[in-house]
């Protein structure tokens, strides 16, 4: 094995010796967090050389990435990219974390100027209105996505990337014949490897059957991709008449809210929706009466909905048989 490399640096007035091989700390972070991360540092690297600017300390870094940020605000790029930026800064120099106070400051006041905004969570009735809309487009297993993500919570590269062989139904032989429900393996999510999602509906439970049963066990059971089933649920969307600010994730957001309103321990929805921090998680379940009610949704558009909400899952069930 090679010997690491070493170069001597002045930090804060004094030197030390500090490791070139940054591999295994970029590792910590997924790898889709560790592209876009150095792809925004690698923007801010860019802009410094582009201004023949050079830092040789962690207070000039500091004070480069707060006239970055402003950069960044004057050109109305979005807060998202210094966000990105200071993060992956700290991704590459973790021993700097603490050290870069004007840049952190500055994040603080990007949030109070332009605040989140929260997508608001997607009713039942509603998600099962631009369901059937789907069907009607011609668009019938992105109609059945919708209902699984609404179902299982799932996040919208979760569901696309269900394969036959993810699902695991009653009496399953991998399992063992006490288990008598159905459940999806996920292996790769956001919040790790290896995570499972439990079917509890059981229109939803013959729906899903219906689809593995038209696949090989190694073929994935929706044919898109995310960016595809993206598009067409916003299209469904403005179809129905929904002027709200929905999005694919506001299914996972709604079916969250549904469960919580139906009385389902909180905590059994955590584990449902496989949340790796318990307190923003309860955070977002319980939020998410108040934004329901924060949503204007046009009366007849409502209507509509509660009629279809009753038969759209028996109505996909006969489709894929």
């Amino acid at each position: 094995m090679p010997r690491p490399e070493f170069t001597d640096v002045r930090v804060g007035g004094g030197e030390r010796r500090q490791r070139r091989d940054r591999r295994l700390v970029i590792a910590s972070r997924a790898t889709t967090t560790q592209v876009v991360y150095l792809k925004n540092v690698h923007k801010f690297l860019k802009w410094c050389v582009r201004n023949d600017f050079i830092f040789d300390s962690v207070s000039c870094l500091d004070e480069l990435l707060a006239d970055y940020f402003h950069y960044i605000l004057d050109m109305d790029l979005g807060k998202s990219v210094a966000k990105k930026c200071y993060y992956g800064v700290v991704m590459l120099l973790p021993e700097f974390k603490l050290r870069l106070p004007v840049a952190k400051a500055c994040l603080a006041g990007f949030e109070a100027l332009h605040p989140s905004v929260s997508y608001p969570p997607m009713s039942w009735d509603l998600a099962g209105l631009v369901a059937m809309n789907l069907v009607v487009s011609g668009d019938v297993d992105c109609a059945i996505a919708v209902v699984l993500a609404f179902e299982c919570l799932f996040r919208i590269n979760e569901v696309i990337n269900i394969r036959a062989r993810d699902v695991a139904d009653s009496m399953d032989p991998r399992i063992g014949a006490f288990y008598t429900k159905m459940a999806v393996s996920l292996p790769k999510t956001k919040t790790g490897k290896n995570k499972w999602a439990e079917v509890t509906s059981k229109p939803v439970m013959v729906l899903l059957r219906s689809l593995v049963r038209r696949r090989g066990p190694d073929e994935r059971l929706f044919d898109f991709s995310a960016d595809t089933l993206r598009r067409k649920f916003k299209r469904s969307c403005r179809s129905v008449g929904l002027s709200a600010p929905y999005v694919f994730h506001s299914l996972r957001h709604g079916g969250a809210t549904h469960r919580f309103m139906m009385g389902e321990p909180l905590e059994d929805i955590l584990r449902h929706g496989r949340w790796a921090s318990t307190k923003s998680a309860r955070h977002y379940v319980q939020s998410g009466r108040a934004l329901l009610l924060a949503v204007s949704v046009d009366p007849g558009v409502l209507a509509r909905a509660r009629v279809v909400a009753t038969y759209v899952i028996n109505y996909l069930i006969s489709l894929s048989q």
